[in-house]
């Protein structure tokens, strides 16, 4: 069993890569956004506050896993998780699963590419306004950049969807033998 757990800041394509790997690639993937809280403020609160109220201040994983564990067992042998965003839910992973290979997936995009995204997909929307480069320095306070040095994989999200695919195939390859 393996859990390939997707990360990526804020705009670099993790939702993208996510679609491929269900609708192209047959890969069951877990969507960490997709547990409602019961919170009318979920999408609009800081990531310090996703932490501290859902994830004993280390990670969110913590409210997640019972449907984490859920997946699990319902899976083929590979999970896919989007996605991580500190070095605790990394951590949290490997102490809950010790029996599970857990590999981390890096999705890459310049900043400039994430920005225009950011602006378009989320300020032109009104569903977010805080600074882009401020929610990147925040995941990197909580070690999001131990997760992107040390992922077993890295894939940019700037060559198009067809080489995305086609990377993402690869990993799914090494990772199942298919």
């Amino acid at each position: 069993m393996t859990l390939l757990a997707l990360c990526g800041f804020r705009c670099s394509g993790k939702s993208f890569v996510r679609h491929i790997l269900t609708n192209e690639l047959s890969t069951q993937v877990f969507d960490t956004n997709s547990v409602p809280t019961g919170d009318s403020d979920a999408d609009q609160i800081s990531i310090d506050e996703v932490i501290n109220r859902y994830g004993d201040g280390k990670t969110y994983f913590h409210f997640l896993i019972d449907h984490l564990k859920l997946s699990i067992e319902e899976s083929n042998g590979l999970l896919v998780i989007d996605s991580l965003k500190t070095k605790h839910d990394r951590d949290f992973l490997i102490n809950t699963f010790p029996d599970i290979n857990i590999r981390v997936l890096f999705i890459h995009a310049p900043f400039s590419v994430r920005n225009g995204r950011y602006h378009d997909r989320d300020v032109t929307k009104g569903i977010r306004t805080e600074a882009l480069l401020n929610h990147d320095n925040t995941l990197m306070r909580h070690g999001f950049a131990d997760l992107c040095l040390n992922a077993d994989y890295v894939i940019s999200n700037v060559f198009g969807k067809d080489k995305l695919a086609q990377d993402l195939a690869q990993i799914i390859n090494l990772e199942t033998g298919r």
